[in-house]
């Protein structure tokens, strides 16, 4: 369920006013308070999404990309996974920016009856495939710098006893770097998830 909806709040509104609907919400349905757990959680769980601006902006961001709410990651979205675990060792590695697609690089598999291919048959499929970003065209933002954060490796190293903790960096979310003014449209990604179609005719002999 969308976050907005859940906090009954638009998408414009602000840090305040968010905050203040998470409030009287969580207040309400207090499970101490006779109220449904569930919906508490849920409540909760919206706030975490959007209760600052740049949770909004990586929640919108994971939408453009064909997320399905704050815990899809818009990175996982062009292909790549969840860096979060224990490590014993090595040296971190930061992901790597995705890269805009080419025709080359879209493969499909087309499903069509043996009667429409002894016949001929034209079938339109659609698709996605990254681009890149209009707004920005493809740089992400303005001033591309080192992350602080994390020095650039993406990600921040915990040692708990003997054990090490690796975690996305959340200041650049396992880039490595950062913007002076970051592309809204693209999250800083520089790409942007397009969807496209096309006709395949197939033809008989």
């Amino acid at each position: 369920m969308d976050p907005y909806d859940i906090l009954n709040v638009s998408g414009e509104a602000s840090d305040a006013e968010i905050k203040k609907a998470f409030r009287k919400l969580a207040a309400k349905h207090h499970p101490d308070k006779g109220g449904d757990e569930e919906k508490f959680k849920q409540i909760n769980e919206a706030y975490s999404t959007i209760g600052t601006a740049q949770k909004r902006q990586e929640h919108e961001a994971s939408q453009h990309f064909g997320g399905g709410g704050h815990h899809n990651d818009p990175f996982k979205d062009f292909g790549f996974g969840d860096i979060f675990g224990n490590l014993f060792g090595g040296r971190p590695q930061p992901r790597q920016q995705p890269k805009e697609q080419t025709d080359e690089d879209v493969m499909f598999n087309l499903k069509i009856s043996l009667a429409h291919v002894k016949k001929g048959a034209t079938q339109e499929i659609t698709f996605n495939r990254n681009k890149k970003c209009f707004t920005c065209h493809g740089t992400g933002g303005e001033n591309k710098k080192t992350c602080n954060a994390c020095n650039g490796q993406g990600v921040q190293i915990r040692r708990q006893g003997p054990m090490i903790q690796q975690t996305t960096c959340q200041a650049c979310r396992a880039m490595g770097f950062t913007f002076d003014n970051m592309c809204n449209t693209c999250a800083g990604m520089g790409l942007i998830k397009v969807k496209e179609s096309i006709a395949v005719t197939i033809k008989s002999e």
